[in-house]
Parts: structure tokens; sequence; C-alpha cells
């Protein structure tokens, strides 16, 4: 049914708008922020930009198709990393093989769609590296681990805000149950607030910084304010 489908379901929403956004920004020389009204992130929208461009010079011509490899590695990425978590919990690795498959099953072919992969799913990605390098770090006790999960949870704060809470909780979890000492944890905010600049840095030399400001951080803000939402509602979201 998948295969069938495949022209048709993978034209949902969510992939029709990315691919307008990216070749917006391509054809145009927009940057993330001026080839749309509103993007909560420029980080998979720049990765299937860059993506697009380097399958084009190997003579890739069909961006649905381009889209269609570029999600389904992303999703066989989050497949693996459901499976290599599971290694945590059972010593059973065909319950990881199903787990993860099943997964893998379920984004590519559910129903009458193909591949919904879209911000949420990137940032489901990315809170997969997040449990997955503090687990290790769990493991083998290492630092490099619980550095690399300050730089993909801020990533992931950064992809989608509505990750900040459920990030900030595992965070004061762990400081809970290990206490590190104070020389730790400044360590670990150094690497938090290097992770904060290299992204406003990256945004400052592309020209982006004010669009980051104005288009991204203060709309999402006013809209709040004039639509009364309940800001702690908006950044914590269905994930925590």
């Amino acid at each position: 049914r998948t295969l069938i489908n495949l022209p048709y379901s993978f034209l949902h929403s969510d992939n029709v708008i990315s691919n307008l956004h990216v070749n917006r920004m391509i054809n145009f020389d927009l940057n993330v922020y001026q080839a749309t009204w509103n993007e909560h992130t420029t980080l998979l929208i720049y990765i299937q930009k860059y993506a697009i461009q380097i399958f084009k010079i190997f003579g890739f011509e069909n961006d649905l198709l381009i889209y269609f490899i570029i999600f389904t590695l992303l999703t066989s990425l989050s497949s693996f990393l459901i499976l290599k978590l599971s290694y945590f919990f059972t010593d059973y690795k065909a319950i990881g093989f199903v787990v993860g498959t099943l997964y893998f099953i379920d984004s590519v072919g559910a129903g009458n769609r193909t591949l919904r992969f879209d911000t949420r799913s990137f940032g489901s990605l990315l809170m997969l590296l997040f449990m997955y390098f503090l687990y290790e770090y769990t493991k083998n006790r290492s630092f490099n681990n619980l550095h690399m999960t300050v730089v993909v949870g801020t990533l992931a704060m950064f992809n989608l805000e509505s990750y900040s809470i459920t990030i900030l909780t595992l965070f004061l979890t762990f400081v809970y149950i290990e206490k590190p000492g104070l020389r730790i944890l400044g360590k670990l905010f150094l690497t938090f607030l290097s992770t904060i600049g290299s992204i406003f840095l990256f945004h400052f030399l592309t020209d982006q910084l004010n669009d980051l400001i104005n288009l991204n951080i203060l709309f999402h803000l006013q809209s709040s304010r004039v639509e009364g939402v309940n800001l702690l509602y908006a950044i914590t979201g269905v994930e925590f």
C-alpha cells in the first residue's frame, strides 16, 4: 500500500510547505525566515536545503524523491536510536528490533500517508539523541556524553520551544540524583552558553539575527499575548 500510494500520500501539507519553503530559499536567495511567514526553527529546513543542493549535484532533479530519501534516512536514524535505547532496559535484542521496526513502519507507511516528517518529528529525533547520550553517560560515566546531552538538548529547545520543560525536568532530575559538583555544573553551563552562542553567531553571520528575533521570538510572544495564550501551556506542549 505504501509503494502504491507513495506519489500521492507523500504530498501532505507539511511536506508541500517544506518543499515550497526550501525552493523559495534556493531560487530567490532568501533566508529561512524571509521564505515563509512563520518558522519555528532553521535546523530541519537547512538540512533539507543543503541535502537538495547536494543531491542535485549528483543529478537528482526530482524534489519529491529527494525529500523521500532525506526523511527516510532521518526516520531510519530515529529507529536505530530507539533500538540502541532499548538495550539500556533489556538484554533481549529482539525486543529492540521489533520496537524500532514498528516505529519505522508506522512512520513510513501508516494508513493512507507516507512519511509525515516535520519539525516535531525532527524534534523527536533530537530528543532520542538527548536520551541516548544521557543513558550512555550513566553507563560509562564519560563527561563527553554529558556535554553532548547539553548540546543536543539546547538544539532540541531551539528546534521547538515545547521541549523546554521536558529537558529542564530531566536535567533537574539528573542534578537531584547525581548531585554533581559546582565545577561540573559550571562546565555544563558553559557548554550550554557556547551552543546558544553558536546559534546566534550563525544567524548574525548569515544576516538573520534580526529576523530570528522579530519574526520568530517576538512573533510568538506577541501572538501568545494577543490571543490570550497561557505561555506556560505554550512552552510545555504535549511532549511533557
